[in-house]
């Protein structure tokens, strides 16, 4: 027994140690404060705001195109990129929002975890598109066209209609 707790031991020091060491490759910049002449260190913004969708998609090194129909009262209320790999357009109707986003691959980049009580395929424009949500009501729409996947997250919910009339906005 003596024997199986210092492998275990080992175990937790060997994995401290590989903790620490890849903390070591953090590209963090350090900053020295002139009034008390410490070090602070500040990680870079993996979130930035852009004026325009092209702004936005200079960065990410792909272009995509945001939807252009919406329901009646959204309006664009923000441009950022992520880590410089995904790009997001939030619009707003006072509190309800729809956020869109695009990023390469073909992954769930929703941001969603949440549980729905209906997950179904719909085919919108020669598109596989994959909503959740819950009352006949979409919450989230996933879909890959080439290599990029996106995704539509509803904070209100959205029909299939509707849902359909805003991929179609996009003209793939």
């Amino acid at each position: 027994m003596k024997k199986n707790h210092s492998i275990v031991l080992s175990a937790v020091v060997v994995f401290a140690l590989l903790i620490s060491f890849s903390a070591c490759e953090n590209k963090a910049v350090p900053e020295t404060s002139s009034a008390t002449g410490t070090s602070n260190v500040q990680l870079p913004n993996p979130i930035l705001e852009y004026e325009s969708l092209d702004e936005a998609c200079t960065v990410l090194g792909f272009e995509f195109k945001a939807p252009l129909k919406l329901p009646e009262g959204y309006v664009q209320d923000g441009i950022i990129t992520i880590n410089a790999q995904l790009g997001q357009v939030v619009y707003k109707n006072g509190e309800n929002m729809i956020v869109f986003r695009a990023a390469k691959g073909h992954e769930d980049i929703s941001g969603d975890y949440n549980t729905y009580d209906s997950t179904k395929t719909l085919f919108i424009s020669d598109l596989q598109v994959t909503t959740r949500g819950n009352s006949e009501k979409t919450r989230v729409a996933l879909w890959n066209n080439e290599d990029l996947c996106y995704s539509l997250t509803f904070s209100a919910g959205i029909s299939d209609a509707q849902l359909s009339d805003i991929i179609q906005s996009m003209s793939y």
